[in-house]
């Protein structure tokens, strides 16, 4: 299991976040906390599988969230990259001020063991998982974003037969589709630490093979020193 405190705390937030520029962009914390979990979890009715009881024997919860710094420099070197001007805008029409706020974002948002297993139907998650036809109750999440115009999806584990199984999926409420990861929550962290867990790198990965353009390879390497950054696991 990836450990938290070094990866996340202290070399990402710390080392990069705080202290690193590049091109003129200032990568600024938003948010970060991350709890130490007093106990290991466990669960009466379902049986957890060793990196899932590593995750909160580690933590208690967790909520890391980076965006970019709003000034002049910041946007004008934003808006100097061909991508952003000809897909976010051009294609997708962002305005500027959301491409800045929360497309050239990432983070993740850990909840507590009691959160993941709370069922809460008010999550986007949830309500879209119902909507499917699936037991929504049969969902754990495992990074949890909010339903906003520009993040909407939730990364979750499933129960089955009584066993929480290390496959991650992926919830869109956007369409309320469900998207196999084929991956365990170890890879999933890892891979979310080699790309500063930018927004929707989750689909960068799933979708790999077909060489699309996006934040991740075409703005993210201009945004961090490029020898911080691991985008092989991305590359088709």
């Amino acid at each position: 299991m990836i450990n938290f405190k070094k990866n996340f705390l202290i070399n990402f937030f710390k080392e990069e976040i705080r202290s690193g520029t590049k091109n003129g962009i200032t990568v600024m914390d938003k948010a970060i906390a991350f709890s130490p979990s007093k106990v290991a979890p466990t669960h009466p009715n379902v049986k957890l599988f060793d990196a899932y009881i590593e995750l909160y024997s580690q933590i208690e919860k967790g909520s890391f969230n980076w965006y970019l710094d709003d000034d002049q420099d910041t946007k004008d070197a934003i808006m100097g990259i061909n991508y952003v001007q000809t897909e976010l805008i051009g294609n997708q029409g962002y305005e500027e001020d959301g491409i800045l706020r929360y497309v050239i974002a990432g983070g993740l948002n850990i909840p507590s063991f009691k959160e993941a297993f709370s069922q809460n139907s008010m999550q986007g998650y949830y309500l879209a998982v119902e909507n499917m036809g699936l037991d929504p109750n049969s969902f754990i999440p495992i990074d949890y974003h909010c339903p906003s115009a520009y993040v909407s999806y939730t990364a979750c584990l499933r129960v089955e037969e009584g066993e929480l199984v290390d496959n991650v999926w992926l919830v869109s409420y956007q369409g309320e589709e469900l998207f196999d990861m084929e991956i365990g929550i170890e890879t999933y962290f890892q891979l979310a630490y080699a790309c500063k867990a930018v927004y929707e790198w989750q689909f960068d990965y799933m979708w790999r093979a077909k060489e699309l353009k996006s934040v991740l390879h075409e703005v993210l390497p201009l945004v961090f020193p490029v020898d911080t950054l691991d985008l092989a696991p991305f590359a088709g």
